[in-house]
């Protein structure tokens, strides 16, 4: 069994590696730049552009199962899969509800993914802790972080949790076409978020609710990624947003996420 991994030398992707890589698993890996990938030893990485699936084609020769993002041409890709005999696909999307552009674009990918008739494993996680990221230029610089809608519940995923979610859809013989939606295992607002990082470096930071229009003027994100944070925020800005939906029993805080990355703030 060969597992194909796109996204590998991403926060998640990576981490999948690892882990299947411990498991004895045969794992190929596609990047743009595989010199620069750093990935183990063990791992067969094969240079590839996703947006052209013709030049990753002969990384599919083998494989029987495919762990995939949502960048490049996943037509193709999928194309490419039935072609060579893949029978699983696990997706890693986002829990984020239909109407923003990330979400519909995480959506538009799964439908491709359920059309192909190969079997499928939809990952949703909530927020990933590693957006957190986003406020360290603003740490750095001072010590206030100005945002939008304060009074979003947030769910941080550690990357971890989401890399042993995919490593087990793809190690174990789970039902076929799933959805697995999780979220982390302690709700913050973003004040309280901000808290949890200022106590981790010891230092006083301050929370400054800002319009959205000041944000869109701000913000160096895509225009596509602000609408989807815009309208992720407001959403779980009221109750109930992802009621009946459960954290992994042995999922990491994000105090611990922080604690391990508190370099990128400082």
């Amino acid at each position: 069994m060969t597992i194909l991994m796109t996204g590998a030398t991403g926060q998640v992707g990576r981490r999948v590696i690892d882990l299947l890589v411990a498991a004895g698993e045969p794992v190929r890996a596609i990047t743009r730049r595989p010199g620069e990938a750093g990935l183990p030893a063990a791992v067969d990485v094969r240079a590839g552009d996703l947006t052209r699936p013709d030049s990753v084609s002969a990384a599919f020769d083998g494989a029987d199962q495919l762990y995939l993002l949502g960048d490049g041409d996943t037509a193709g890709l999928l194309e490419q899969a039935c072609r060579a005999g893949v029978r699983h696909v696990v997706t890693l999307s986002t829990i984020q509800a239909p109407g923003s552009a990330i979400g519909d674009h995480h959506r538009r990918t799964e439908r491709l993914v359920e059309d192909s008739g190969l079997r499928w494993t939809h990952l949703r996680p909530g927020m990933f802790a590693g957006n957190l990221g986003f406020w360290a230029d603003q740490i750095r610089a001072g010590g206030v972080v100005r945002e939008p809608c304060a009074g979003a519940q947030l769910e941080p995923v550690h990357p971890q949790d989401i890399a042993e979610r995919a490593a087990a859809a793809l190690l174990g013989d789970s039902p076929a076409n799933r959805v697995d939606e999780f979220i982390g295992p302690q709700s913050f607002t973003k004040p309280e978020l901000l808290a949890v990082v200022g106590s981790a470096l010891g230092r006083d930071l301050r929370f400054e609710e800002i319009s959205e229009q000041d944000y869109r003027e701000r913000s160096r994100l895509p225009e596509f990624i602000v609408d989807g944070q815009l309208h992720h925020w407001r959403l779980y800005t009221r109750p109930g947003g992802h009621s009946g939906i459960a954290a992994p029993s042995t999922a990491r805080t994000v105090h611990t996420w922080v604690q391990e990355n508190l370099d990128r703030f400082r």
